[in-house]
């Protein structure tokens, strides 16, 4: 059974394991002192992830200027792919708001694609080439930033707002309650769970200006929804519910359909929301429209309309507005 990932601080007790998590992961590691000396580095933060009481990863930036920069960050080989990497360098990006930090960066291999794409997962974007950068190979190194690593706070003015906005401190807790309604529904043998696919901020819903893409709230709701049903042996089934911001709207077959592709529990289908539905494209102004928009959707689908496994029947025209 796997055990609990823990990241925490790095000490100097922690640095012997670190400087040989180092020499397995880079042709050209940092030496032991160099790692022992940015304990003493004021700008320096380190965290080390542990699983089962073994460090198998680890992580160093600098924050200066209200910048952060990732110095380094490894994964041991055989703990890789597992998500570990991505779970530490959100700790780093929340521990770099937590020291005043409104952008960080980081240099990776041009060729380093898995890298690069947790990279890009987590809001980094290209900014530049270094060429030539490692000297082992002469590789070049793509520079890579986030410049949104404080948006809770841009949203909420202070991190006390948002934690007691979201009831969490972290990811673990804001899934805690998720993780309860699905036992809970596993316990009283309900026929079906429904999650909502859709990301909105307070001010969206004013302004109608969305931040995030349909497919990247898609690509993250999967993701959750995957972390909550690994391993599980639930007998409900998993009904995704169209709304009408940014995620699953149905107004794009090939959206609902990556939305099941991605994810991995089988049992699963698409509740339609017909009032959402007709909010949608925001020109529907009579029932009658509305009622052709809602079998025209359903048409567009196709094979795809076998997920479409329950209704919330209701109307709501947005034209006149």
């Amino acid at each position: 059974m796997e055990g609990e990932l823990v990241i925490r601080a790095m000490t100097k007790d922690d640095v012997a394991r670190v400087h040989e998590l180092e020499t397995v992961c880079f042709i050209t590691p940092w030496s032991y002192n160099s790692l022992m000396g940015e304990l003493k580095n004021k700008l320096a933060h380190y965290a080390v992830s542990e699983l089962d009481g073994r460090i198998i990863g680890y992580c160093g930036m600098w924050v200066y200027f209200g910048e952060a920069h990732i110095t380094n960050i490894a994964t041991a080989p055989e703990n890789r792919r597992c998500g570990y990497g991505k779970k530490l360098l959100l700790y780093m990006m929340r521990l770099a708001v937590e020291h005043s930090a409104r952008s960080m960066s980081l240099e990776v291999r041009e060729h380093n694609f898995a890298a690069q794409n947790m990279y890009y997962a987590l809001g980094f974007e290209k900014a530049g080439i270094r060429k030539r950068y490692y000297s082992d190979t002469g590789e070049n190194a793509l520079i890579l930033w986030n410049n949104d690593i404080e948006k809770l706070k841009l949203h909420f003015g202070t991190q006390e707002i948002w934690e007691g906005y979201y009831r969490a401190k972290n990811r673990e807790e804001f899934l805690r309650p998720y993780r309860a309604d699905m036992e809970y529904a596993e316990a009283i043998g309900a026929e079906y769970v429904v999650f909502h696919v859709n990301d909105v901020s307070n001010e969206e819903v004013i302004s109608y200006k969305w931040e995030h893409t349909d497919e990247e709230v898609i690509r993250a709701v999967a993701e959750i929804v995957n972390e909550l049903t690994r391993g599980k042996n639930y007998h409900f089934k998993l009904l995704f519910e169209n709304l009408f911001t940014p995620g699953m709207m149905l107004l794009k077959p090939s959206e609902t359909a990556l939305m099941l592709e991605l994810t991995d529990y089988e049992n699963k289908g698409i509740l339609m929301d017909t009032g959402h539905l007709m909010c949608a494209p925001q020109n529907i102004i009579d029932e009658e429209q509305g009622i052709d928009f809602v079998l025209e959707t359903v048409r567009k689908h196709g094979e795809l309309s076998k997920y479409f496994k329950a209704l919330h029947l209701h109307k709501s025209t947005t034209g006149e507005y």
